[in-house]
C-alpha cells in the first residue's frame, strides 16, 4: 500500500509490517529525526485499521544516491568493467527499478540498449 500524499510505501513482511518513506535533508552527518517516524506511524495507524505501535528497535534510516542533474547512472564502471551501476533514481525508484533493472540485460550481454 503507498500513500503519495504523505509520502509512504507499507509493505507486508515476515515479522510484521513495513513502512518506509518522507524525506529526511539533513545531511550525511546529521542524525535521522524522531518526529520523521512518528508522523510515518500517525499516518499508517490512520490509513491502516489495526496497525499496532512500531518497534523502535526497527528504525533506521539509509542514504539514498542521487546525481544533480536528477538522471540516474546506468552504465559500466572505468575501472571494473563486470561492474555495472545502476543507482539514482531519486523517488521514482519503486516505478523505475524495474525498467532499469530489464534494461541492464542490454549492458551486461553488449547489446544495442535501444
Amino acid at each position: 500500500m503507498t500513500d503519495p500524499l504523505s509520502g509512504w510505501i507499507a509493505t507486508p513482511m515476515g515479522g510484521g509490517l513495513r513502512v518506509a518513506g518522507k524525506v529526511e535533508l539533513g545531511g550525511v552527518r546529521a542524525p535521522p529525526s524522531p518526529a520523521r517516524w512518528a508522523d510515518i506511524e500517525r499516518e499508517t495507524q490512520a490509513a491502516i485499521q489495526g496497525v499496532g505501535a512500531r518497534a523502535p528497535s526497527s528504525e533506521w534510516m539509509g542514504f539514498r544516491p542521487t546525481m544533480p542533474d536528477s538522471l540516474p547512472v546506468i552504465s559500466r564502471s572505468r575501472t571494473l568493467p563486470c561492474v555495472l551501476y545502476a543507482f539514482g533514481h531519486h523517488h521514482v525508484g519503486w516505478t523505475l527499478g524495474g525498467i532499469t533493472g530489464h534494461r541492464s540485460n542490454f549492458f551486461l550481454c553488449d547489446c544495442s540498449f535501444f
